[in-house]
């Protein structure tokens, strides 16, 4: 059994975890794939098998979709990223929340 670590909107997986790997690992970075593993509190890069934070940025993100989705697909008003999602009092997503906070951030 292999586990595969990705986020849907960078297109799949991006490490691959393979039975013989630490449970705490993420796996051997997939082909044609480059990341790079940071300390959060310096920024600086890590060396493999060291804890750390893999980050995309907003730009990077509109870049990515910009160049590999068509452009009926396109997301048109930009990304946000937020510290926590907002949630309702029984542990869902707070869709109305969520409405609200893109009003105020994209309707000025």
């Amino acid at each position: 059994m292999q586990r595969l670590y990705g986020m849907t909107e960078m297109y799949g997986s991006i490490t691959i975890q393979m039975p013989y790997h630490k449970l705490e690992s993420i796996g051997m970075v997939s082909k044609n794939v480059q990341i790079k593993i940071i300390d959060i509190e310096t920024e600086n890069t890590l060396r493999p098998n060291k804890i750390g934070e893999l980050l995309v940025t907003e730009r990077e993100l509109s870049e990515l979709i910009a160049k590999n989705i068509t452009k009926c697909n396109h997301l048109r008003v930009g990304v946000i990223f937020l510290e926590k999602m907002p949630y309702t009092p029984s542990e869902k997503i707070s869709r109305k929340k969520l409405k609200a906070i893109t009003k105020s951030h994209f309707c000025k």
